[in-house]
């Protein structure tokens, strides 16, 4: 895995294919950037595919500021990895956590980004500021409920109780020992990452100000709080495109690959 260096931070990315750079920003599970290869193949026609594991997830180094990590803070990674790493502009790509800093980077750029995809992006505190109180306060209850408890070293409660959020009481069961195994080193990450999350500084007028091309996706089968949500960026982000994926739900890269590549094709179809 090839990598570079910013601010004394090793980040290690994924690089396959060639012609105009595609960077896709990973949601806040492992294995980080490995979540999008069941979407790679469907992309990889005349792409080159970028993905990068942000700060604290994947092979990069992580978070040891005394401040909560933001999703501005990925979005500067992401706008040094796109000018050090990328040899044109490039059409960002990002998924839930990593929708949250593809949009901070599409506002901090200054012509680097052609279009910007965004699917389920955790932009949580828009919910409360367009009214949405109940749908934000049942989010914000089950982050504190998730630093209680890793917090106390209960680590498979925590998860338990985050994966049954997402996905449906019942998840978790349903989940083999070695994908829950897996889950449990990135607990101090997102320990880190979640209160940044709550404090998400996007508002109504940012959405405005978003000027480039910009297609958000949803999971027909993903949670109010995402429908509502992603309704929400649509109809604010001037130029905005929106695509249902039928039978999805949150984790849609991981379901349904070959739905979300059709997507963003068509969206860098029409945006190149």
């Amino acid at each position: 895995m090839p990598t570079f260096n910013w601010n004394d931070r090793a980040v290690h990315y994924l690089d396959e294919g060639a012609g105009e750079p595609l960077v896709l920003l990973h949601p806040a599970s492992p294995p980080a950037s490995g979540m999008w290869r069941k979407v790679f193949p469907y992309l990889a026609d005349e792409r080159r595919l970028l993905a990068p594991d942000l700060l604290g997830f994947g092979q990069t180094s992580a978070w040891t500021e005394a401040t909560p990590l933001m999703p501005q803070n990925q979005a500067q990674l992401v706008q040094a990895f796109i000018a050090k790493v990328c040899d044109a502009p490039v059409h960002l790509v990002g998924h839930s956590y990593g929708g949250a800093a593809a949009v901070r980077a599409a506002l901090m750029s200054s012509g680097q980004i052609r279009s910007l995809t965004v699917i389920e992006p955790l932009l949580m505190p828009l919910l409360a500021k367009a009214g949405e109180t109940e749908l934000f306060e049942g989010y914000k209850r089950m982050v504190k409920a998730f630093i209680s408890n890793a917090q106390a070293d209960r680590k498979y409660e925590a998860w338990r109780n985050f994966v049954d959020y997402w996905n449906g009481d019942g998840s978790w069961e349903s989940m083999s020992d070695k994908a829950k195994e897996s889950m449990l080193p990135q607990t101090e990450t997102a320990l880190v990452g979640m209160p940044g999350n709550l404090r998400d500084t996007t508002s109504v007028a940012d959405l405005h100000r978003l000027e480039l091309p910009t297609l958000v996706v949803c999971g027909e089968k993903s949670a109010p709080l995402h429908r509502r949500l992603t309704s929400i960026l649509s109809q604010e982000i001037p130029h905005c495109k929106h695509r249902l994926i039928a039978e999805a739900g949150h984790m849609s890269i991981l379901t349904h690959p070959e739905e979300i590549a059709a997507v963003i094709k068509e969206h860098l179809a029409a945006n190149t």
